[in-house]
């Protein structure tokens, strides 16, 4: 019997959107947005294989271009905006238990809202997954990325009144002191599926967790369509930076 652990690609993609109108078959570069997650499941080596959660017949049409799977149409009730990410992957985690008998160690959950983020990323971060977990005993992995706009330079207006976001006063000697923070960029979760049923979680800020680092040009998120022009420039200009670039 294989001990090989199997790591589950989910791709959430619903019909509806509020920010940019089916936003998952929207152009980027002349390609649909959820392409280039598509893309880079079917190109990663460590996932045991993808499938893709939908209801929308267009993603489904596009999606079977590619190595993934679409097992089922998507029910209705997980399909509006108050549906939570966490009810569709353990709606999908039935699915495959009931109707394949399949049941996964972790699921790897990529929304395809992150196209910059590629296969690359997600067997780096699965890697890096399987090794910190050896080591240290890790539950789930988040990827994040180092922001633009420091915390700390950050105020909250009331009225003509200022508050600093964090009340620990600015050191003498300028950013180079600051903390570092980082921003969860939400292109790449790893969970096991035993957190996910038990606690509900994609991950628990009380364990002990995995940090996947991606430079902040690979961890665009669509949400306007500011992001989708950020996103087009910086891939016809060739400036989405590989992760061992840049990262100081």
């Amino acid at each position: 019997m294989s001990s090989k652990k199997k790591f589950l690609g989910i791709i959430p993609a619903r019909k509806g959107s509020k920010g940019i109108k089916n936003k998952n078959l929207t152009l980027l570069d002349n390609k649909p947005l959820i392409q280039y997650t598509l893309e880079a499941a079917e190109k990663s080596r460590l996932l045991d294989f993808t499938i893709v959660t939908t209801d929308d017949t267009a993603v489904m049409d596009l999606s079977r271009k590619f190595n993934v799977k679409i097992p089922f149409r998507r029910p209705e009730h997980l399909a509006t905006d108050t549906a939570s990410s966490l009810d569709v992957v353990l709606h999908a985690l039935e699915y495959l238990e009931v109707n394949e008998g399949y049941v996964p160690d972790y699921v790897v959950l990529l929304q395809p809202t992150c196209p910059l983020r590629d296969e690359h990323d997600i067997d780096s971060s699965i890697q890096q997954y399987l090794e910190e977990s050896k080591e240290y005993g890790i539950e789930c992995l988040i990827s994040v990325n180092i922001p633009s706009e420091h915390p700390y330079d950050c105020i909250r207006i009331e009225g003509h009144d200022m508050k600093l976001a964090f009340e620990e006063s600015k050191k003498c000697c300028g950013r180079q002191s600051f903390s570092q923070f980082y921003f969860m960029n939400g292109a790449i979760y790893i969970t096991p599926v035993d957190t996910l049923r038990k606690k509900g979680l994609f991950f628990d800020k009380e364990e002990k967790n995995s940090f996947y680092v991606m430079h902040q040009s690979r961890s665009i998120d669509i949400d306007e369509i500011f992001d989708l022009k950020v996103a087009e420039s910086l891939l016809q200009t060739g400036n989405v930076i590989k992760n061992m670039e840049g990262m100081e």
